[in-house]
């Protein structure tokens, strides 16, 4: 298909009965160079704004982009409730089993997704050879907890409900999603990881403020780029064009 429509594929996670919908970016009779793979944020879709700029540019310089709704997600099957990062991980190794089985893969992980691609890239190394951060949500699980409050946890893990009102969504949520963040060492994660690691982060992120991925840079172990864009927010979504041009030359860059 064309760069600006993408392929549709439907990817069975194995051991389950969860059907995820992925878009392949790629451009007719090409013979990408490179493939990446998009893992959205916290309650998104891979029909957002970054997965579409980033596919179109990047089947323009004859790569390959894949980008996944989790399951519950957008057009995938299963369950929406039970999200949590070990989860999403399960997915996207589910996805790159399916359709980009061999290396070169470069993982790019948009806010929540990021720490899914940070955990895959550990994982899969040598398959994974590089590594796109979009302001990723290091320091989630200490966030979340100061904003609910400790009556609303003791609430939300006796009940295993959180009805979750956000800006952009709003859902019930079970407590797998707060348990299974307890179990992640940011600053081990970090360590673990050894390929080249692009980090992108809005210097007005209220969100994720870029603190936290300064902290967690500290401890990184491989080679790191960190790109600040002056006066972006956490969607990034006024400086998408240049967003897009620094993830893409990172990707097919020799």
């Amino acid at each position: 298909m064309s760069a600006r429509r993408p392929r549709r594929h439907r990817v069975a996670v194995p051991g389950t009965d969860v059907v995820l919908e992925v878009d392949e970016w790629v451009d007719d009779g090409a013979r990408p160079s490179t493939t990446a793979l998009f893992l959205p944020g916290f309650g998104s879709v891979r029909s957002g704004a970054k997965a579409t700029s980033l596919g179109i540019e990047l089947a323009s310089r004859g790569a390959r982009l894949l980008a996944l709704d989790y399951e519950g997600h957008g057009g995938s099957t299963g369950s929406f409730a039970t999200l949590s990062v070990s989860r999403h991980l399960r997915d996207a190794l589910a996805v790159i089993g399916a359709l980009a089985p061999a290396p070169p893969l470069t993982v790019i992980g948009s806010s929540l997704g990021g720490l899914v691609a940070a955990r895959a890239a550990a994982k899969l190394q040598p398959h994974v050879h590089r590594l796109a951060l979009i302001a990723p949500a290091f320091g989630f699980r200490e966030r979340f907890e100061r904003r609910l409050g400790e009556a609303a946890l003791e609430h939300w893990e006796r009940t295993n409900v959180l009805r979750y009102s956000g800006e952009h969504f709003c859902a019930e949520i079970a407590f797998d999603l707060l348990r299974d963040a307890r179990t992640l060492d940011e600053d081990e994660l970090a360590r673990a990881i050894d390929v080249p690691t692009l980090l992108v982060h809005g210097t007005d992120d209220v969100t994720v403020p870029i603190e936290c991925s300064l902290d967690v840079a500290k401890h990184w172990r491989a080679p790191l780029r960190f790109e600040r864009i002056a006066g972006g927010d956490h969607r990034l979504e006024s400086s998408l064009e240049q967003l897009t041009a620094t993830i893409a030359e990172f990707v097919v860059a020799p």
